[in-house]
């Protein structure tokens, strides 16, 4: 399915006063998002995905810091080289301390509620990492701490204790020094009312992803998060787990796409080219085998900052609240059963087909989106 990128925005009757991520941004942070384009890629070069369209989409708004970009280019040739290379691999780690990066990915906001929130990383290092989060009302402050750190090893560190419906402040530290920070407003109660604007859209594909203009036009309608729901990141990469890998590193690296994740929590799911290929789905014969969907299903999780659901990591399905509405995402590709077309669990599968009706039947939420 080759759409274009496109956004969409709901506003939901639950309660908050609205709290202005776009303008929480600081002046450094609005430049990159009104970078102007460089370079025009298309999408069906984009799902070619080599070296030098891949390089074209990094510095399709212009070249990122050099650092960024080195660390870029030699990791995506250590993944190229090595197919089964993870992020903590020799190989990527040297890519990432050679060019001076205190983190490979991150942060990424998710699973935002009332009085916490979880924050995303990929270390460059071992070093312990420290978060300090500031009320921008309150000025209370609190600190978070994750002491046992493996450099290229996502770190999700949870920040509870917070109050609902507020602005906060953090930074993320690592040996002394600043690393990265960002915003994010809390949700209000389950019982509150008043309105919450969720934005989604799908079919990012990796020349969205690298576009401000996309992400400016979002932040600008002040969300408390993002919903994409496929199509996201990943390109036609089928069975090579490490070019998987690859694109989330070109995802990592964008500053579009940073800024945005570390100010704003974002829910994913799949659709066919993040999954395998245009139009796969499941299981096919001797093409893709219950192995290969198991590999593409923990690069997913390893990747996004998604509610990890507590009845199994078999698919990327899952609910959530936020407020007062119930945020349910599903799998509908890894299932999916193409062969039986139209016969009944076909396209959800019969475990995640009976876990959707429990969900509906079970949720209480006055607000229900599903996915």
């Amino acid at each position: 399915m080759n759409h274009h990128n496109g956004i969409f925005l709901i506003a939901l009757l639950t309660s908050c006063l609205s709290l202005h991520a776009y303008d929480c941004c600081g002046d450094a942070v609005k430049e990159i998002l009104l970078s102007k384009r460089q370079h025009d890629v298309s999408l069906k070069q984009a799902h070619i995905g080599s070296l030098e369209i891949d390089t074209l989409l990094l510095d399709s708004y212009g070249k990122p810091p050099e650092s960024i970009r080195q660390f870029y280019l030699n990791g995506r040739a250590a993944f190229a080289a090595c197919e089964s290379c993870t992020f903590a691999s020799p190989e990527l780690i040297k890519a990432a301390q050679k060019n001076g990066m205190e983190l490979m990915g991150g942060p990424l906001l998710g699973d935002i509620a009332a009085e916490s929130v979880i924050v995303w990383l990929r270390p460059a290092k071992d070093d312990p990492i420290q978060i300090e989060v500031t009320g921008r009302e309150s000025k209370e402050a609190q600190t978070y701490r994750a002491d046992t750190v493996k450099a290229g090893v996502v770190q999700r560190m949870t920040l509870d204790g917070l109050a609902p419906q507020s602005c906060y402040d953090y930074t993320v530290m690592s040996a002394g020094k600043i690393v990265a920070d960002g915003s994010f407003n809390t949700a209000p109660k389950e019982e509150d009312k008043g309105i919450v604007r969720i934005v989604f859209g799908s079919d990012f594909h990796k020349i969205g992803v690298h576009n401000p203009l996309l992400f400016q036009q979002m932040l600008k309608r002040d969300p408390l998060a993002l919903l994409i729901i496929g199509d996201n990141t990943v390109d036609d990469r089928k069975k090579l787990m490490n070019m998987h890998r690859a694109d989330y590193l070109l995802r990592d690296v964008s500053q579009p796409w940073s800024v945005f994740a570390a100010n704003v929590p974002i829910y994913a799911t799949w659709d066919d080219h993040d999954y395998y290929n245009n139009d796969v789905g499941g299981i096919i014969g001797n093409r893709f085998t219950e192995s290969d969907r198991k590999a593409v299903r923990e690069v997913w999780h390893e990747n996004w900052n998604n509610p990890i659901r507590k009845d199994g990591p078999e698919g990327i399905y899952f609910s959530t609240r936020i407020g007062p509405l119930e945020l349910i995402m599903l799998d509908t590709r890894s299932y999916r059963e193409n062969e039986r077309r139209g016969e009944y669990t076909a396209y959800l599968g019969a475990t995640q087909q009976e876990w959707l009706k429990q969900r509906l039947k079970e949720s209480t939420a006055t607000f229900k989106i599903l996915s």
